[in-house]
């Protein structure tokens, strides 16, 4: 069985900007849930891969990576993530090039079965931010 990834709705993050950085489509493996305007299913101990394109308006290295579940209280990091961006993505990335962005995420499985917001961010140290936020729904 093939999937293909699709792409999906995002937000804006709250508090954030995405300073120096465009974010052009985001696409989820699997998530055939977007069609009908429904968060991605994913189950438990699976993997997700997360995939986006982005332009910056500069040239940066050293990138960090995370996930965040958006809670009303706060932003829990996502635990067990490799935080290193440029192990993601090329870099340095380049002025206005094209850059693509790929994740593969290991669901684990003592989360609870729900919804979440999931924030992702992108970013060098106040220079540069890339920030958007997808739906997930964890089953068993």
């Amino acid at each position: 069985m093939t999937t293909t990834a699709e792409v999906v709705k995002t937000e804006k993050c709250p508090n954030h900007v995405n300073l120096n950085c465009d974010v052009k489509e985001v696409r989820v493996t699997p998530c055939p849930e977007t069609e009908q305007n429904k968060p991605c299913l994913v189950k438990r101990g699976k993997r997700v891969k997360i995939e986006f394109d982005y332009t910056t308006n500069g040239n940066y290295s050293d990138l960090e990576t995370r996930a965040y579940w958006a809670s009303a209280t706060g932003d829990l990091p996502w635990i067990g993530m490799d935080t290193n961006g440029c192990a993601h993505t090329e870099c340095p990335t380049q002025n206005e090039k094209s850059e693509k962005f790929l994740y593969d995420l290991k669901i684990g499985n003592k989360f609870p079965v729900r919804q979440y917001d999931v924030k992702w961010r992108l970013w060098k140290e106040d220079s540069m931010e890339c920030c958007f936020i997808i739906k997930i729904k964890l089953v068993k």
